[in-house]
């Protein structure tokens, strides 16, 4: 690929963002034991036979509606205290996010650079095999003409062989860095997960 990288989210960032989510949720839901517990109850009673249900003016029923309220005291500094420590480690979730996210960046800015080079240096070595196979082909015409021996035209077979390794070697390099880059922002590697 010989497109720019563009900074994005890899799985890593993503389990600590939906961490401090869970975080959030513990914390606001230790934040509401400081509230008392509110219980709303509805009780119906009746007392009547079962020859008295056409007679509506004879039943003896009842409606209930109760509200209460319930608050414990005695362990408001445990729930203090567990607040506190939840608010700590979620900041402390919310700063290793942040330092994880700057890493992400100049990993991805180093990478890049690493892919420029790499790619400068493939093109390079692809113009020396481009010039190798001029060679080599020269080579091959001045040998059939007679005019070199074999042990230049097999220099100039090593020269061409020497620059195709040399240029596979940097295309499987810029391979192996976008593999690279792929597995750091959690693409497939090798199209695979």
């Amino acid at each position: 690929r010989e497109e720019t990288l563009a900074y994005k989210d890899n799985n890593t960032l993503y389990q600590k963002r939906n961490s401090i989510k869970s975080s959030k949720l513990s914390s606001f839901q230790q934040l509401m034991d400081f509230l008392p517990t509110l219980s709303l109850g509805y009780h119906y009673y009746t007392n009547s036979t079962k020859e008295q249900l056409d007679d509506f003016d004879n039943y003896d029923d009842s409606y209930t509606i109760s509200l209460t309220a319930s608050y414990s005291i005695f362990d408001i500094f445990e729930k203090r205290e567990s607040y506190m420590r939840s608010r700590r480690d979620l900041r402390i979730q919310e700063l290793d996010l942040s330092i994880s996210e700057k890493e992400l960046r100049e990993i991805l800015t180093n990478l890049e650079s690493d892919m420029r080079t790499l790619r400068r240096s493939r093109d390079l070595y692809s113009e020396k095999l481009e010039l190798a196979a001029s060679n080599l082909e020269m080579a091959q015409e001045q040998f059939r003409l007679g005019m070199i021996s074999i042990l230049d035209l097999d220099k100039a077979k090593l020269d061409h062989q020497n620059a195709q390794l040399s240029y596979n070697n940097r295309y499987y390099e810029l391979i192996r860095k976008q593999e690279e880059i792929n597995q750091t922002l959690s693409l497939p590697v090798l199209g695979k997960w």
